[in-house]
């Protein structure tokens, strides 16, 4: 690609003539400006008072490191964007840093987070009206506008202007952009202190997002377009500054520990794929989707992910028509590029910025997603643009006529008007959690992991209610929402080893129907062989069937895969403790105490332990322990409380009683 562009711009390289004036003056911006915010603002302001949502909890809401505000910030430079026990990928600092820069002075507030995502999108429209105009100074400034309007009520956008967590896009937009129009003026100046804030930009916007890259081919490709007068010195300048730029932007994934990142097959299915030509006929599939989505934006939902997009075959119609496209475009460009054609650079803009997703390079998580063509939208917008100036027969650099100017202003709304009232309606879907899945669900039924999604939202509404000290509200319909859904993403992919976990964890946890969860454990077990969270419910289940020889073997494999699974350890307690085998009770409860010398957990085991072998001495130094390390556990307080009084030991019980009280006056 690269190559191809700069053969095409050193063939073309001859001297410009000199620029007209602009034909937007001071108050016309004034004007373009004022009409793009209050559109946003009509489209985008409710969303100010929605809550958090889908995967916002990975980059903001409880985050530990943006909680720490400033102070966090040198620790989000040495990290990696998401990090749990199991997995830690991405790199995106500059996204981070924006959301400890807002927790230090508004702390955890998603209002204001939505407010700031408002902000960063009427910034980035601003931006891609004046990039139209710089790249295309000749053109009448009414197609910048329309470009303009086209995409700030464009639909698809709506996933990455209502998803705090979508933030990575809208700053990497907004810096790749400012980074072009650095560009262009150092090429005017020729002034070399531009190239270093050139390349703080471009870092800043990989940094952001990777999508940022693609301006590596976005910039050359608008330089060839502009009427700006340079030559090959200029070029090489600029060129070699990006490239220091994604050089300095792939430090970090030799700085930082290994990636650790599994997309699963339910993501994904070419993560099993071991053929190039599935990943192809994949992509001319994708590639069609996202351009009819781009015309029809309906229905929009939260994820895509397996089997809502197969992997074709390749006499499949979806993926003739999308090759037929294809070569279509790239005809209309080699022929038209040279000429620079404004459809030529819509087309290649479009290609450019799309191609990190079509899952040719890696398999994408989700395998599509409406944030994934924030970028791109701009070539579609462009392309409808030029569209509607052709039925019209606009000049491009001509003024057009009032006439002319009035049939364009209907023609536009033909599309404009659509797209803000689906876009504007689709904004109320993102409130919260709870209405987007609602909304969403019904047009998912293909989906394997967007319904085990909302089975887990039902749950852990559930558990959100009953953590509260509250009555779960509407218990027994969002248990059969939750049974019904991680069913169906079973049906949709049966190797969905956590939705049989899960659906076993309902029947045995809400229903006590230890026999009906034990099955599918065990095919969640045979399904993914070290999965902990299985092992230890299959071994509950046991447990509770007192089938103590099954619930040992799979609590020791428990421990096995996960050493700091506690709760096994003081389950194993508990059965070795029940089948009077107290060596082992005690010596399970010992090696947890090693591990949790300073938790109260091993020391309550052990008290239990002891006080049904009637040791009470050995019992009541361990209970008093456990309470010493957890002061506030009231439960135990009292506990130790009643044991002295019932031995008239009056000094002890009234310490208990104090303390009991001093915790009773605080709450």
């Amino acid at each position: 690609m690269y190559s191809f562009l700069l053969l095409l711009f050193f063939n073309n390289m001859k001297p410009k003539v000199k620029l007209k004036p602009t034909n937007t003056d001071a108050k016309t911006y004034l004007y373009v400006f004022s009409l793009l915010i209050v559109l946003i603002v009509l489209l985008y302001a409710n969303t100010i008072s929605h809550d958090y949502n889908i995967d916002d909890d990975l980059v903001s809401q409880n985050h530990p490191i943006i909680q720490k505000g400033f102070e966090g910030i040198p620790e989000i430079f040495t990290s990696y964007y998401f990090i749990d026990k199991k997995m830690q990928f991405g790199y995106r600092p500059m996204v981070m840093t924006s959301f400890a820069i807002e927790h230090q002075f508004f702390g955890q507030n998603p209002h204001v987070s939505h407010f700031f995502n408002l902000l960063f999108y009427i910034i980035n429209c601003f931006l891609i009206f004046i990039v139209i105009q710089k790249i295309f100074p000749r053109i009448h400034f009414a197609f910048s506008v329309l470009v303009t309007v086209l995409f700030v009520v464009h639909p698809i956008h709506t996933e990455v202007v209502c998803s705090i967590k979508s933030r990575d896009e809208l700053l990497s937009f907004i810096l790749s952009l400012l980074t072009l129009l650095l560009v262009f003026r150092y090429v005017r100046s020729k002034k070399t202190f531009w190239l270093p804030i050139i390349m703080l930009t471009f870092v800043m916007g990989i940094f952001s997002k990777q999508t940022a890259y693609s301006f590596l081919f976005v910039i050359p490709l608008s330089l060839h377009f502009s009427e700006l007068k340079i030559d090959k010195k200029t070029f090489l300048f600029v060129l070699m500054t990006l490239l220091s730029g994604v050089f300095i932007a792939s430090l970090p994934r030799y700085l930082l520990p290994p990636v650790e990142r599994e997309i699963f097959f339910f993501e994904n299915p070419l993560v099993l794929s071991t053929g190039f030509s599935d990943r192809l006929l994949t992509a001319f599939y994708v590639f069609f989707f996202y351009i009819i989505k781009l015309i029809y934006p309906h229905p929009l939902v939260f994820y895509y992910g397996y089997n809502m997009i197969p992997i074709p075959v390749i006499s499949n119609p979806i993926v003739i028509l999308s090759f037929i496209i294809s070569i279509g475009f790239a005809f209309f460009v080699i022929v038209q590029f040279p000429k620079k054609h404004l459809l030529s650079f819509a087309i290649i803009y479009f290609v450019i910025t799309i191609s990190m997703f079509l899952n040719i390079i890696e398999p994408v998580a989700g395998i599509v997603a409406e944030r994934f063509a924030y970028y791109a939208s701009l070539g579609f917008c462009m392309a409808l643009a030029f569209g509607i100036f052709k039925i019209l027969r606009i000049a491009f650099e001509a003024v057009p006529d009032k006439k002319r100017i009035k049939f364009l202003i209907m023609l536009s709304l033909v599309f404009i008007i659509p797209y803000f009232l689906i876009a504007k309606n689709r904004t109320k879907d993102w409130e919260n959690h709870s209405v987007l899945y609602a909304n969403d669900i019904k047009h998912l039924e293909n989906s394997a992991l967007a319904n085990a999604i909302y089975a887990d939202m039902a749950i852990n509404e559930i558990y959100t209610d009953h953590m509260n000290g509250r009555q779960p509200r509407d218990m027994e319909n969002k248990l059969a929402l939750a049974v019904k859904h991680y069913s169906i993403s079973i049906d949709v992919y049966d190797g969905y080893f956590s939705s049989y976990n899960n659906l076993a964890f309902i029947y045995y946890q809400f229903f006590k129907d230890y026999e009906k969860a034990i099955p599918l454990l065990e095919k969640a077990i045979e399904l993914r062989s070290d999965y902990t969270e299985a092992y230890f419910n299959l071994a509950y289940c046991y447990q509770m069937l007192m089938s103590s020889e099954k619930a040992i073997i799979n609590y020791e494999k428990t421990i096995a895969l996960d050493s700091n699974f506690y709760n096994a350890y003081t389950n194993l307690g508990e059965i070795y403790a029940m089948n009077a085998d107290w060596q082992n009770a005690e010596g399970i409860n010992v090696k947890l105490k090693n591990r949790l010398p300073e938790n109260d957990l091993p020391y309550i085991n052990l008290g239990k332990i002891y006080l049904m072998q009637g040791d009470t001495i050995q019992s009541m130094m361990n209970f008093e322990k456990a309470a010493e390390l957890a002061p506030d556990n009231l439960g135990l307080l009292s506990s130790l409380l009643n044991f002295y009084e019932r031995r008239n030991d009056v000094e002890k019980a009234l310490y208990y009683q104090t303390k009991i009280n001093q915790i009773q006056h605080k709450k």
